[in-house]
């Protein structure tokens, strides 16, 4: 029998695992049905490699694509041994960064798990959503962090951006008609969930 996607993070020691910030089982009951297609996964933030190693073991398919971003690969000093993981340097606040980035798109997913700065993450995700294909999911971890200090250094935190963002995909108020039209704010997201330290939205298949 398969391992399950927390299964395999346990074994990875990723704190995303239910032995930590417990997200696998989340993301295990949405990716499922994905596991076996040729995918695109960008993930922000490597630290160890971890995660990377997880997705790879994961999606089995020998077209899967996987691309890790972080501003210290030079201390990077995990062990990477599937060819289909690839590594990219750089600052998910940098212009240059996120315009590479979307090259490489569209991605299924994208999971920010990076510096966990407001400012950063709202810029990656306005910059990066463009780039998430029909479908696709975009994830913004560790919000148990948006009201420490030092990482709000915007006119929001990412809590208050995100439930911004669920308020206005609702539609015009009272002239709301309950479902998107092209002319509502955020027509092409048609999930949003919150669970403890994790924000999960997805793209609709249709606009």
């Amino acid at each position: 029998m398969k391992m399950t996607l927390d299964e395999i993070a346990c074994t990875e020691i990723t704190d995303r695992s239910s032995n930590g910030h417990d997200y696998m089982r989340t993301y295990g009951e949405l990716f499922e049905r994905f596991r076996h297609e040729p995918v695109s996964l960008l993930e922000i933030g490597v630290l160890g490699g971890a995660g990377l190693r997880t997705w790879a073991r994961y999606f089995d398919n020998p077209e899967t694509a996987i691309y890790g971003l972080d501003p210290y690969l030079k201390e990077f000093c995990g062990k990477l041994d599937d060819d289909r993981i690839v590594l990219i340097e750089g600052s998910q606040a940098a212009e240059s960064t996120l315009s590479a980035l979307a090259v490489l798109g569209p991605f299924h997913f994208i999971l920010d798990d990076g510096g966990h700065f407001a400012a950063a993450q709202m810029k990656c995700f306005q910059s990066l959503w463009l780039s998430v294909a029909p479908g696709g999911f975009y994830s913004i971890e560790d919000l148990h962090s948006y009201a420490a200090p030092e990482l709000c250094d915007g006119k929001e935190n990412i809590m208050q951006f995100l439930t911004r963002i669920a308020t206005e995909m609702q539609g015009r108020g009272a002239k709301a008609v309950g479902k998107s039209v092209p002319e509502d704010s955020w027509s092409d997201i048609d999930l949003i969930m919150f669970r403890r330290g994790l924000a999960i939205l997805r793209k609709s298949l249709s606009p």
